[in-house]
Order: C-alpha cells, then sequence, then structure tokens
C-alpha cells in the first residue's frame, strides 16, 4: 500500500510541472480557408509578396496575451496555373505581364466586340537590324552575330544595356565594344494582324489552345508572378502557412516571446564574470509562444514559461521574436522535474533483469460439482396461513423467491471466482 500511494503522488508531481505549458490555437485571418492537404488563401491589397511568397500583416492574436504573430503564405506549385485559367477565363479580369510572357505575347486585351482575346502592340518599323561601330556598313540579325563578327566566338556574351543597345563582353567581365540597333523603313503591323485605332491585333487566341498549354506543364513553367496579377482577395492553393516568419527570402518560423511581468532579480547571476546572454543581473519571466503546427491544425502554438536574462530593471514594452543573441531558460516551474527531484520513486533508474526462460508445467484439474444445496428446479414454497380474530391471512414467499432467483447466479459466479484464487494460491514452488 505504502508503494502504491508513493506512486500515485509521483503521478501527480510529475503532471502538475506539466501543468504550465500546453497548446493553443492561434485565429486565423479571414482569407485563410481550405481542409488539411488543400489549403487556401486569398492575399489582400495590403499584403506583402516576395516572389511566390505573401506576407500578411493581418496578425494573428495569441490566446491568453495581448501578443500578435504574423504569417507568411508560399504559393503551392498548382498556383500559378489555377490563376491562369482564372485570368484567362475571365474577361474583366487584368492580364499581366507573366501571364502574356507565358503565352508568348506581348500584351492581351479583350475585344468585346468579337468576344475574344486577342495580342496588341504599336506598329513597328519594316526593317530592324543591328550594326558594330567596328564594322560600320554591315548589318547583323541579332547583337550576339555583331559582337561575335567583330571579337571572334567562344568568348564573347553581351549584356543589355537597353533595347537599342548592347554591350560586347569578354568571358571575364571586361566590356569591349558595343552593338546599336537601327530600324528604317514605315511603321506597319506584322503580316496578318489588323489596325484599329492606330493599335496593332493579332488573330484571337483561343480558349482551347490556351487550355492546352496550361495542362502541359512539361517545357512551360508558369511564371510565380501569376498569381498576383488577380483581383486581390482571390482565394489561391497554399502550402501551411509559416507563423511568425523570419524576414525574406526564405520564411521559416520563429519562436515570439511575449513579457508577463516586471523583471526580477537573477538568482543564478554572477557579478565576477563578465555579462553575456546567460549571465544578466535580471530575469524578465515571460511565455514563449513556439509555433508548432500539425498537418489538421496548421496554427497550433505551444505556449512555454521561460525566463529571458535582461540587464536592466526595466520591463520589456513589447513582445520580441526569439533569436540566438536573446536565448530564453525555462522557467523554475518548467524545469525538469527530476533534475530538480533526483530521488523521488518515479526519477529512479530500475535495473534491468536478465532474460530468463520462465518454466512451464501441466497439471491436471479436475471440477466436480457440490451437491446438497437444493435442487436446480426447486420452486417458491406455498403462501403460509395465519388465523387473525377468526380469519385466515396468507402470506405469500413471491417477493423473497424472485431476489433469490436473481441473487442465485452473482453467488454462483463469486463462488466460482473464489475458488480459482484458491486454486493457483494454494500451492508455490521455487
Amino acid at each position: 500500500m505504502d508503494r502504491f500511494a508513493k506512486l500515485v503522488t509521483a503521478a501527480l508531481l510529475l503532471g502538475a510541472g506539466a501543468a504550465h505549458a500546453g497548446y493553443a490555437q492561434l485565429a486565423p485571418p479571414a482569407g485563410f480557408g481550405g481542409s488539411p492537404g488543400n489549403w487556401t488563401f486569398a492575399p489582400s491589397a495590403n499584403d506583402l509578396r516576395y516572389g511566390g511568397t505573401a506576407y500578411s500583416p493581418n496578425a494573428l492574436r495569441v490566446p491568453g496575451t495581448s501578443a500578435t504573430m504574423p504569417a507568411a503564405y508560399r504559393f503551392a506549385s498548382n498556383a500559378p496555373r489555377i490563376a491562369a485559367g482564372i485570368i484567362f477565363a475571365n474577361p474583366y479580369v487584368r492580364v499581366g505581364v507573366g501571364i502574356a510572357t507565358w503565352l508568348g505575347v506581348a500584351s492581351l486585351v479583350w475585344d468585346e466586340a468579337d468576344k475574344i482575346w486577342r495580342n496588341s502592340t504599336t506598329k513597328v518599323p519594316s526593317e530592324v537590324y543591328w550594326t558594330h561601330s567596328a564594322l560600320f556598313g554591315r548589318n547583323f540579325s541579332t547583337p550576339e552575330a555583331a559582337c561575335t563578327a567583330v571579337h571572334g566566338a567562344g568568348y564573347s556574351t553581351t549584356l543589355y544595356v537597353d533595347e537599342n543597345m548592347v554591350n560586347c563582353m569578354h568571358a571575364d567581365g571586361r566590356i569591349l565594344s558595343y552593338a546599336t540597333r537601327v530600324t528604317s523603313g514605315s511603321l506597319q503591323c506584322p503580316t496578318g494582324w489588323t489596325e484599329k485605332n492606330g493599335l496593332c491585333f493579332s488573330p484571337a487566341i483561343s480558349q482551347p489552345n490556351f487550355v492546352d498549354k496550361l495542362n502541359s506543364p512539361a517545357g512551360s513553367p508558369m511564371p510565380q508572378t501569376v498569381p498576383w496579377e488577380l483581383p486581390p482577395n482571390t482565394p489561391l492553393p497554399v502550402d501551411p502557412p509559416v507563423i511568425n516568419p523570419e524576414p525574406v527570402p526564405n520564411p521559416q518560423p520563429r519562436p515570439l516571446f511575449v513579457p508577463t511581468g516586471d523583471p526580477v532579480p537573477n538568482p543564478e547571476y554572477d557579478p565576477n564574470s563578465a555579462p553575456g546572454p546567460n549571465n544578466q543581473p535580471y530575469v524578465q519571466p515571460g511565455v514563449r509562444v513556439n509555433p508548432s503546427p500539425t498537418p489538421s491544425e496548421p496554427w497550433r502554438v505551444d505556449l512555454q514559461p521561460v525566463n529571458r536574462p535582461v540587464s536592466s530593471p526595466e520591463p520589456m514594452p513589447e513582445p520580441d521574436s526569439e533569436t540566438p543573441e536573446n536565448p530564453d531558460k525555462p522557467s523554475e516551474e518548467q524545469l525538469d522535474f527530476c533534475a530538480k527531484n533526483p530521488d523521488v520513486l518515479a526519477c529512479q533508474k530500475l535495473d534491468e533483469p536478465a532474460s530468463e526462460e520462465l518454466p512451464a508445467s501441466e497439471k491436471q484439474i479436475s471440477i466436480s460439482p457440490d451437491g446438497g444445496w437444493g435442487a436446480d428446479n426447486a420452486s417458491c414454497p406455498a403462501p403460509k396461513q395465519i388465523t387473525v380474530q377468526g380469519r385466515s391471512i396468507p402470506i405469500p414467499f413471491d417477493l423473497f423467491c424472485t431476489w433469490a432467483s436473481g441473487m442465485r447466479p452473482i453467488i454462483i459466479a463469486m463462488a466460482w471466482l473464489s475458488a480459482a484464487f484458491i486454486l493457483l494460491g494454494a500451492r508455490s514452488e521455487s
């Protein structure tokens, strides 16, 4: 009994040590939705962007505190193609550089009269060629051809300054010379295009041709900028969100330290040692909000009481992300239970018993029912007759018989169980 009491006490102490920490759920922003494996996010006009990642300034409030945490959303690999499909299917959605470049056109416009998408451009000169200052009078179809003609093939490259001038560069980066673009002749639209209001319009870009390219990802990578060409608040597939991300370009989750009171003297401070991250005269109590998401709970965080070493008794004004320069120490309540109580039973290291083969034995057991306890088919006795003032009054036994019939199987079961205990404990072998 004493051993059982010690075990219960140790279990309660272990449970009490863990009661200071727990998981909580951040409130997701309005633009976040979907289900596990199919999360979506609708970037707003105020969201920051970096490549294929949205950084939402819509802060997520931490339960139980006044702190907030931002989040980052990486667009899923299929998000650009879904965005391109939305753009092309809706004539009233802006079509930007990304989808136009992917389709191999300069820009797209919706021809409301014919209900089709067209490529548009300004009229271009009938003749365009390149020249080099060292080869005056010779025309080349490309700037690379002009540079190669002067410096030879195999080691000269080009760096475009603008659309009309190109530097000829050595492989080591030195600028050797330059080529210039020459245009001549009248301005006109490309062959097969039509002119409207001074602009050139291509034949229709058909929806089937676009769908074919949309469904052929090999050899036609979709620019990550395409999702940003959609109107704000358009949901697109994203990877699980990154809570309290590091600065761009590679968002990683970071813990957030939330102060919960005034600093107190640090009992481990050594005034004879140099001050450092772990040797400060005060500690700031607080809560570490550590992102701890799961596939089904992307907004789960782990709340842990911690102490942050600080040099001043002035309380921290705002929460701060944890970094290697300001490490947080577990508070006394959060220290390992066995480190504080090495002598308790729950923290003892038990010896591992040697592996021994247990002996086996077979015994013949026979059980014979014992008689003399009445017949199994007994019936209830007849009512007892008594005479009161000349009148005969029967006293039935039905109530007692019904109770005895109900108790009979219970008493027999208890008898069998007692017999089994007697049999198992009757003999012991060394």
